[in-house]
């Protein structure tokens, strides 16, 4: 997949075995009003911030300042800080 949504909506189906149905199914009220009530702390919000970022490293929109980490770094980092 080329687009950035595209590569991360691969991503977890791969990630987490999940089928295109899955993914596009749609969500009752009752799902959305139970997954808007759950808190969200400060510590996911900034792992949030930083995944974000490193997409965007991932896909070529940024770049890294400091040479010593490449692309395959980024992936690594979204990687664990997504299963963390």
């Amino acid at each position: 997949m080329s687009s950035s949504v595209g590569r991360s909506v691969q991503f977890c189906s791969e990630r987490y075995r999940l089928h295109l149905y899955d993914v596009l199914r749609p969500f009752s009220f009752d799902d959305m009003l139970s997954v808007s009530r759950l808190p969200i702390d400060d510590l996911s919000i900034s792992y949030a911030h930083v995944v974000s970022e490193l997409v965007m490293v991932r896909d070529g929109v940024l770049a890294f300042t400091d040479f010593h980490f490449s692309t395959a770094d980024a992936c690594s980092f979204i990687q664990f800080l997504c299963t963390v």
